[in-house]
This record gives C-alpha cells, sequence and structure tokens, in this order.
C-alpha cells in the first residue's frame, strides 16, 4: 500500500470536510421546505384558507397551493 503524500493527504481531507458541510446544508434547506408543506397541509385540514395560510406564514399565494395539492 502506497502512502499519500502529505499536501495531497490534506486536499483530501478538506474535500471530504466541504463536503460534509455541504451536504449539512442542502440537509437543512430540505428539511426546512419540507417542514413548511406539513405546516401549510395542516393549516388547509383544520379548515384555513390558502389565502390566510399565506398570509399567515408570509408565503406567496401560489406555493400554498402547490404545496396543498401533494
Amino acid at each position: 500500500m502506497e502512502l499519500m503524500p502529505a499536501w495531497r493527504r490534506w486536499g483530501y481531507e478538506d474535500g471530504i470536510k466541504e463536503g460534509l458541510e455541504k451536504g449539512k446544508a442542502e440537509g437543512k434547506v430540505e428539511g426546512k421546505a419540507e417542514e413548511r408543506a406539513a405546516i401549510v397541509r395542516r393549516m388547509l385540514a383544520k379548515g384555513f384558507t390558502p389565502q390566510q395560510v399565506a398570509d399567515t406564514l408570509e408565503i406567496p399565494l401560489t406555493e400554498v397551493e402547490q404545496l396543498g395539492k401533494h
């Protein structure tokens, strides 16, 4: 087994670190989007109008309508 030069190992470790950080950030964004969609669906199920949901959550009406369809 060949040992990796120190400079190459350093670049490899930086790449791994950047990849993990990017993955965590993307996961947070996806999680927030899923959470928002669940809140919209719950509010609509409880009888709120799409306009009330949009006003309360301060999001566009088109987004409420789109999330409510799923």
